[in-house]
C-alpha cells in the first residue's frame, strides 16, 4: 500500500473473501502502520484446505473471487486533527 499523504496512516481492515456466494475464509488486518510519503504491505492470515487451494489454482475458477466489508484508514493532521476514512473493500482495484 503507498501512503502519499504527509500524515502516518494507520489501516485496518474486516471482510471476507467469497467464492460466488460461499464464504471462503475472514479476512482481518488490525491497525498497520504506513509512515507519510511510505510505502507499506498488509498481511492477513487466511485458512485453505487443500481443495480450496487447488481450486483457487484454475484459471477458470478465477472470476467467482470476491471481497466483503470494510477498510478503515485513520490518521493525524499536523498531529491534532483526527481524521478517517472507510472503505467498501468490494470497490477497490486489484491490478494483476
Amino acid at each position: 500500500m503507498i501512503n502519499p499523504s504527509d500524515i502516518d496512516l494507520d489501516v485496518s481492515l474486516d471482510g471476507d473473501i467469497y467464492y460466488g456466494e460461499i464464504r471462503i475464509s475472514p479476512l482481518i488486518v488490525n491497525e498497520k502502520s504506513i509512515l507519510a510519503n511510505g510505502v507499506g504491505t498488509i498481511e492477513a492470515q487466511i485458512s485453505l484446505n487443500g481443495t480450496l487451494i487447488q481450486a483457487i489454482g484454475d484459471p477458470e475458477n478465477s472470476g467467482g473471487y470476491n471481497l466483503s466489508g470494510t477498510m478503515t484508514v485513520t490518521g493525524r493532521y499536523m498531529g491534532v486533527l483526527p481524521i478517517s476514512v472507510v472503505l467498501d473493500v468490494s470497490e477497490l482495484a486489484v491490478e494483476e
